[in-house]
């Protein structure tokens, strides 16, 4: 599928609009798991993510499956990661990672 991603699908049985909601709460989750990241990247991988799982999803039960499982996968990360020594910490693209392994799955291709 090529951008249409963006445009309603009548099988999937979603608008704009809710892909959008979708959309803003992948966004608030990222941003309270990565409080330090910048706005503009996180969007960016909101976007990307939301996109993929858009595309790979046959139905809209299976698409909001994914969301909540790619969601959830990043939350076990950062939890996990928070009782990781302190000199795990590391620098990605600019921005410091408090929670390295979660920032590398958020950083990664997410085409889970």
């Amino acid at each position: 599928m090529e951008d249409s991603s963006m445009g309603p699908d009548p099988q999937m049985g979603m608008d704009l609009n809710d892909r959008a909601k979708v959309r803003q709460h992948v966004m608030r989750k990222l941003a309270s798991f990565y409080p330090d990241t910048p706005e503009r990247m996180l969007h960016e991988k909101t976007i990307k993510f939301e996109q993929k799982v858009f595309s790979a999803s046959r139905n809209k039960p299976e698409y909001l499956r994914k969301i909540a499982e790619g969601l959830t996968n990043v939350e076990r990360l950062v939890s996990a990661s928070r009782g990781a020594p302190s000199g795990i910490t590391q620098n990605i693209g600019g921005v410091n990672g408090n929670h390295p392994q979660a920032y590398q799955f958020l950083m990664q291709d997410m085409s889970h």
